[in-house]
């Protein structure tokens, strides 16, 4: 009994929305109106919805993922290559700029190998004594910093010991007290500064230069990183890392002497 009346219950809604909405009469497409007028905003509101659960619905692949994962890090790999070309050109920029206003004589060479010998690090470049480098001559990134020095040389190759290699030493100033001193390669990146008073108050982060090797700009040895007072001899123990860092580097540049 209840079935039938449900199901005469359904056939006479449905019988009356037809009309409402199938009818083309004045009269009905006037209630029709009013009916769509007082539901549009459950109307939107069941479309919106039905959009969204739609489009929640058309989850990507595997395939999709995947080439998206793909097309990320193929940007980052652009963006960090950008970067490190920005970089280059703004140090070889400096390096010109040196060339041209201070007539400081530079020779670039790439790096064509890098090794060690008995814990002394060296760098082999492709250029010697036919673009005029000789022995002894400093070689120098970039930035201006003190790579190390020219100990061999022929006509196409040139080797230069790190100027932080055991029996390497320099006469430097350290920075900002301009206080003289001697850096001596001990390995490891690392300078001895020695003849540095227990009263000169250097402190860690201070850093040490050459003066006059290119031009008015300071050459960049190394940074203090640990300091000790000598309570038996008169100098403190001071040392310093190579600010340089050789094992980046695609091209050196030669100070000609």
């Amino acid at each position: 009994m209840i079935r039938q009346k449900l199901l005469y219950s359904i056939i006479v809604i449905a019988l009356v929305l037809g009309t409402i909405f199938l009818s083309s009469s004045t009269p009905v497409a006037f209630l029709r109106s009013g009916i769509i007028l007082i539901f549009r905003p459950v109307f939107r509101v069941s479309y919106a919805l039905g959009r969204t659960v739609g489009f929640s619905m058309q989850q990507p692949g595997a395939d999709d993922l995947s080439r998206l994962q793909e097309e990320n890090q193929r940007l980052r790999e652009i963006e960090q290559e950008y970067t490190m070309l920005r970089e280059k050109d703004a140090g070889l920029e400096k390096m010109v700029g040196l060339k041209e206003r201070q007539h400081v004589p530079l020779q670039g060479g790439r790096v064509l190998l890098r090794g060690n010998e008995l814990g002394k690090e060296f760098l082999m470049l492709d250029e010697g004594t036919a673009k005029k480098i000789r022995q002894g001559d400093l070689a120098i990134d970039a930035r201006g910093a003190l790579i190390g020095v020219v100990r061999e040389t022929s006509d196409g190759f040139s080797k230069i010991s790190l100027a932080s290699n055991p029996g390497e030493a320099f006469e430097i100033v350290v920075a900002p007290l301009n206080v003289k001193a001697l850096a001596k390669g001990i390995g490891n990146r690392t300078f001895s500064l020695e003849l540095i008073s227990n009263d000169t108050p250097v402190r860690s982060g201070d850093f040490a230069l050459m003066p006059g090797r290119l031009g008015n700009t300071n050459m960049l040895v190394g940074e203090i990183t640990r300091l000790t007072s000598n309570v038996v001899g008169a100098f403190q123990n001071v040392w310093a890392t190579l600010i340089a860092h050789p094992e980046t580097l695609d091209e050196v540049f030669i100070v000609l002497e």
